[in-house]
């Protein structure tokens, strides 16, 4: 697995940015924090990994990736709308990156 450096910190500056402007104002920094680096990482996935060898894998994990931000970013603007409690919010983007960690993990040992 490669990773590009330059797209690592597009991708780290880019999912900051969207939950830091998101959260700025309502007095949850911390959560402002959390959803940054988790779809930083998200977004570093999608733009930075790439499989040697394994286009097809690469292929997948991109998009998977792609879709796991995707899934953040409506979680935490349900969440943000509807104000969910700290703890809520927490829990539900611990289980979206759960069920996406172990698909990204699936996708990687495919062998494809």
């Amino acid at each position: 697995m490669r990773l590009n450096i330059f797209m690592l910190v597009i991708a780290l500056i880019v999912g900051g940015l969207i939950f830091y402007g998101l959260y700025s104002g309502s007095g949850r920094m911390l959560l402002s924090v959390g959803s940054s680096v988790l779809c930083g990482v998200a977004l570093l996935m999608s733009f930075g990994v790439q499989i040697v060898d394994r286009p097809r894998s690469t292929t997948m994990f991109r998009v998977l990736a792609g879709l796991l931000f995707l899934a953040f970013l409506v979680v935490d603007l349900l969440c943000f709308w509807l104000a969910v409690s700290n703890a809520k919010f927490i829990i539900l983007n611990g289980i979206v990156g759960v069920i996406g960690a172990i698909g990204l993990y699936l996708v990687y040992n495919s062998k494809q």
